[in-house]
């Protein structure tokens, strides 16, 4: 058992599972591995994630974690409830065949493509190497998702995307598995890495 008595204990491990979770249904939609039908599923997961990211971003801020407790609620916020929202609409638009022009989502992808750009040396000066990769590969990803949304691009480039937020899948499994595993062991058995921007790099 893990000793909480001084203070909230760390939710992370759950947390990276959910973004696991998430960016692998990605990666199946933007793929095309399965049909746009399968959105719908999607959603309802990202809804379930939406409810552990809020929790984590929650305990992450009451730790006084800064940086973790903005990201997960941002993540919480856009990524995981918008999207599920998202796809639930547009699946309803495939049912019914309402017509909806989808470059509205590319234009709200823009701050969110922005602000993980803008927010990574924050998440690289504070957070594990496995994750500070995992970021990177969100960077390469959310500008292709934004501008075939927006049809800048064809929607064969969503799949540079879609492999993108598999390997962001892989590592922040491994992420959250490394959490609980050296949690309940009291000690690094899985490594997860320094930070890129140590304290001698800056």
């Amino acid at each position: 058992m893990t000793d909480n008595s001084k203070g909230w204990a760390d939710p992370g491990a759950a947390g990276s599972m959910a973004l696991s979770i998430a960016v692998f249904g990605f990666f199946a939609v933007l793929t095309g591995r399965v049909e746009g039908s399968g959105i719908i599923l999607l959603s309802m997961w990202l809804l379930a994630g939406f409810v552990v990211h809020i929790i984590v971003a929650i305990v992450k801020l009451l730790s006084g974690n800064t940086v973790d407790g903005n990201a997960f609620i941002f993540f919480a916020s856009f990524l995981m409830l918008a999207a599920a929202l998202d796809f639930m609409i547009k699946w309803m638009a495939m049912q019914n065949g309402w017509t909806i022009d989808t470059r509205m989502s590319g234009y709200l992808w823009i701050p969110l493509w922005l602000t993980t750009w803008l927010w990574t040396p924050a998440i690289w000066r504070t957070s594990p190497l496995v994750f500070n990769i995992a970021i990177f590969f969100m960077d390469i990803a959310f500008p292709f998702v934004c501008l075939t949304n927006l049809q800048v691009l064809a929607p064969a480039y969503a799949s540079i995307a879609g492999y993108c937020l598999l390997l962001t899948g892989i590592l922040t499994l491994w992420l959250g598995t490394a959490g609980m595993v050296n949690a309940a062991f009291g000690r690094n058995i899985l490594p997860v890495g320094e930070p890129i921007l140590k304290d001698k790099t800056i």
